[in-house]
C-alpha cells in the first residue's frame, strides 16, 4: 500500500491506495477516522468513460470527495476505482471544508502522477 500525506489547517490528511489485480482501491482519511463514503467507478475502456455510484453512510458529507475523485482517478488511469472518504474534525468551517476538498484533489493528482511513473 502507498501513501501520501498532506497537512491541513485542521490537521493531517492521508490517502493510502493499492492496486489489486487490474483495479484501484484508495482510502483517504483525516482527524477522527471512520467510513463516511464509498464510491465506486467502473471504467468503459471502448467509451474511454467513468460511471460511478456513491454510498454515503447517513450524517456524512464524504461523498462530496469521494464521487468526484473516484472518477477522476478511474478516468486518467483507465481502471475501476473504490474510492473511501472518511474525515472528521469537530466544528469544522465552510472555509476549512473547500481547503481540505482542494487538498484532497491535489492529493489524488499526485496518486495519478505517481501511478503513471510505474
Amino acid at each position: 500500500m502507498k501513501e501520501i500525506k498532506k497537512i491541513t489547517s485542521r490537521g493531517k490528511l492521508t490517502l493510502n491506495y493499492m492496486q489489486l489485480g487490474d483495479d484501484l482501491i484508495a482510502v483517504l482519511s483525516g482527524g477522527d477516522e471512520h467510513i463516511g463514503a464509498a464510491a465506486v467507478s467502473t471504467y468503459d475502456k471502448s467509451k474511454k468513460f467513468a460511471s460511478s455510484s456513491v454510498i454515503t453512510l447517513p450524517g456524512h458529507l464524504d461523498d462530496i470527495i469521494s464521487q468526484p475523485l473516484s472518477r477522476l482517478i478511474s478516468e486518467a488511469t483507465s481502471k475501476n476505482v473504490v474510492f473511501i472518504t472518511g474525515i472528521h474534525f469537530d466544528n469544522i468551517t465552510k472555509r476549512e471544508i473547500e481547503e481540505i476538498t482542494a487538498v484532497s484533489y491535489e492529493m489524488a493528482d499526485e496518486m495519478i502522477t505517481m501511478m503513471e511513473g510505474n
